[in-house]
């Protein structure tokens, strides 16, 4: 798996926003099998080709992750990824209060799963047309200073950061 991270361009999406990442997988004969280890923040992943499950290394269980996802924080090591074919990945990382201020979902209510979330209008198309991964970050920037119009930062989020 390839990783890039890409920093915003806006600033004024500090209060909600870590960053973002670039991720790729190029066609493997087998399955590919990634541990997911354990991390503080929320982030929202968007599913750019292919497609991955998430295996719960309790029960076993396999979960198919959906085009947009809303990921909450992992305590431990819950989960592998599993990758049966090529994959391309964008997320945006989230700062601790961005899930409850921004898509008004209760953050707690993630702990150690993720969720579907509602693809905004022609987000997908944008994407695609998009020249790089920085290309992509400044899609996202637009519509998350959309989203943080209005807010004001959180306190606590604030002296955390």
């Amino acid at each position: 798996m390839k990783i890039t991270l890409v920093d915003s361009l806006e600033p004024k999406l500090v209060p909600w926003l870590i960053g973002y990442i670039g991720a790729e997988v190029i066609v493997r004969p087998e399955p590919v099998r990634r541990v997911l280890p354990a991390r503080p923040n929320c982030f929202i992943q968007i599913v750019l080709g292919g497609s991955h499950a998430m295996i719960d290394v309790l029960s076993g269980a396999r979960h198919e992750v959906p085009a947009v996802s809303l990921f909450g924080p992992l305590t431990h090591y819950r989960f592998d990824m599993e990758i049966t074919g090529p994959l391309k990945t964008f997320s945006a990382r989230l700062q601790p209060a961005t899930a409850v201020q921004l898509l008004g979902i209760n953050p707690s209510s993630l702990v150690d799963g993720f969720i579907p979330i509602d693809q905004p209008d022609g987000l997908l198309e944008e994407l695609h047309a998009a020249a790089d991964w920085a290309a992509m970050a400044a899609v996202l920037d637009r519509r998350l200073m959309r989203q943080a119009a209005g807010c004001s930062e959180d306190r606590v989020g604030k002296a955390a950061r």
